[in-house]
């Protein structure tokens, strides 16, 4: 998966602030509660199957492995009409890559629907508090801290310092629980996502110091092959009764709450001939890398509905 853990750089940090005399490292939990809780509280909640699409991130129109022949008198001449990509691009992440095929995720056979089953069935596990929640406020930037809906013990006795969930503590109360007859429910959730995945090639040795990678992460290298993806999330909360919209996406929150959730990660496969590779990866698995994506979108979207810890490190001046 993209490399989140910038390990040599928490080494330097720590070490820097370590220096200033008289600061010390300190966690932070503040609790957050959604506005809707004062609505909503004690209702039962239904979440309709996500409806996932998977599409293409680009133009799909694709001339590789189709040729024109020309005759004029006794000369022919076959002109190729497609070279090995679908076209080349300077990639933020990755630098420049090719584009070997897009939708990757719908033309390798994944399948949508048990995707949407999934996120559903997790979303409403961790809204009803079924399930434990730990969240990155930000994966690029583990050391900015996580949502929770127990509280997290800090050990800043080591590096990168370790944080652990306080088994002792109650997990916070949700707002809602689970409907046991959908039909129903006092409210309804909806949520639609747009997966858009593709192939890269890596064509130059690109540097990569970019904040995507840390000292010690594993970098590309000319000639890789990279699965890259991002999902768009649309969502909707409805009183059963009236049908009056509580929030959607585009609702504002007091938390910083991601609803677009992208990633690559590194693929595996020795360098082959330009032909083959044109659609070598249509018969390739990429069922795991979907349902963690899918995971990652249904946990962003769960601080929106319940009540979390907002956990965050902080230094602070000790008092001599």
């Amino acid at each position: 998966m993209k490399p989140v853990l910038k390990i040599g750089m928490a080494i330097v940090a720590a070490a820097a602030l370590a220096s200033c005399a008289g600061m010390q490292r300190q966690s932070v939990s503040t609790l957050y509660e959604p506005p809707l809780g004062g609505v909503a509280a004690g209702s039962t909640l239904a979440i309709e199957r996500a409806d996932i699409t998977l599409s293409s991130s680009r133009s799909e129109f694709d001339l590789r492995g189709v040729s024109v022949t020309v005759t004029a008198g006794d000369s022919t001449q076959t002109i190729e009409l497609g070279g090995r990509y679908l076209e080349t691009d300077d990639d933020w992440d990755l630098g420049e890559v090719g584009v070997l095929d897009t939708n990757i995720f719908k033309k390798s056979g994944v399948d949508a629907r048990a995707l949407g089953v999934r996120l559903s069935e997790r979303l409403l596990a961790g809204i009803t508090g079924a399930a434990d929640l730990r969240l990155p406020i930000n994966r690029a930037y583990p050391d900015a801290g996580e949502y929770s809906s127990r509280k997290i013990t800090y050990d800043y006795t080591v590096t990168p310092y370790a944080a652990t969930v306080d088994e002792a503590s109650a997990p916070l109360a949700p707002i809602f629980s689970a409907s046991p007859s959908p039909v129903n429910s006092d409210y309804r959730l909806a949520v639609s996502v747009d997966i858009r995945s593709e192939i890269l090639e890596i064509l130059a040795d690109y540097g990569y110091n970019t904040s995507s990678f840390g000292i010690l992460d594993r970098k590309p290298a000319m000639g890789d092959y990279y699965l890259t993806y991002k999902a768009y999330v649309e969502f909707s909360l409805v009183d059963a009764r009236t049908g009056d919209v509580l929030m959607t996406e585009k609702t504002e929150q007091a938390l910083p709450l991601a609803y677009v959730e992208g990633a690559f990660e590194y693929v595996p496969v020795k360098n082959k001939d330009a032909a083959a590779f044109s659609t070598f990866f249509r018969s390739y698995d990429f069922t795991a890398a979907a349902e963690a994506l899918v995971d990652r979108v249904a946990d962003n979207l769960v601080p929106a509905f319940r009540p979390v810890y907002y956990n965050s490190v902080t230094w602070v001046k000790v008092e001599e």
